[in-house]
């Protein structure tokens, strides 16, 4: 069982590139509760694992990048079966699986933080498409699912000497109800301190599914252990 933890949260946005379609960007201070056991885990290490994998991958099973799926509600037997017979092929170890996991964790803790945040959830909204209200009536609610790729972790230029840029790149497909509602660019890094209460995210480009020309980019501009100024 995780305890929650309080996290101050202060939100400056939304932004408009050309400076025309909404207010002058306003700063939304709030606390939110999360998991920081979830947070911390982060995706760098899922990152690093990734690169034997994909090797893995390449020499014995498909060139194809194979997603790994991740929800809040149990996959179906016809799912878990077919999956397993596909991990085995290439041999997943418990602890690729448990690394492959541990970024759903961080994922779902980073969102329910930004959900807490009124500012940064109507931004959000005007990106990611909704479940419909049938889905929800007969869901009892919202599940999310994550999807991301063990082939799918470009890596960035290395950052000048001494900082603490973004290593690497992760896409992954937000759905929600099984409806796909998002596609997202996650920019990582570690999770040392203070990086561990935003799961190492240095920034986030979100795409909407289905229409190309609604785009959203959330960047960390800083982040401090509580009680420093």
């Amino acid at each position: 069982m995780h305890t929650p933890t309080a996290l101050n949260v202060g939100f400056i946005g939304p932004f408009d590139p050309d400076g025309c379609e909404v207010p002058p960007a306003a700063v939304s201070k709030n606390r939110a509760l999360a998991s920081a056991e979830s947070l911390s885990l982060g995706i760098d290490s899922y990152r690093r694992s990734s690169i034997e994998i994909t090797q893995r991958l390449k020499a014995g099973v498909t060139a194809k990048p194979m997603m790994y799926r991740a929800s809040d509600k149990r996959f179906s037997e016809t799912d878990i079966a077919h999956d397993k017979a596909a991990v085995a092929t290439f041999q997943l170890t418990p602890e690729d699986e448990r690394l492959a996991f541990s970024v759903y964790f961080s994922l779902n803790a980073y969102c329910s933080v930004a959900h807490e945040i009124p500012a940064c959830r109507n931004v959000l909204e005007r990106v990611l498409q909704k479940p419909s209200a049938w889905s929800v009536a007969r869901k009892l609610g919202v599940g999310a699912n994550f999807q991301y790729g063990w082939q799918e972790v470009p890596k960035l230029p290395e950052s000048p000497a001494g900082a603490r840029g973004p290593r690497f790149i992760l896409p992954v497909r937000l759905s929600l109800n099984n409806q796909p509602t998002g596609i997202a660019l996650l920019a990582i890094t570690d999770t040392q301190p203070p990086l561990h209460n935003c799961a190492g995210l240095a920034a986030i480009c979100t795409e909407h599914p289905t229409d190309k020309n609604k785009r959203l980019f959330v960047g960390l501009l800083s982040a401090h252990p509580a009680g420093s100024p």
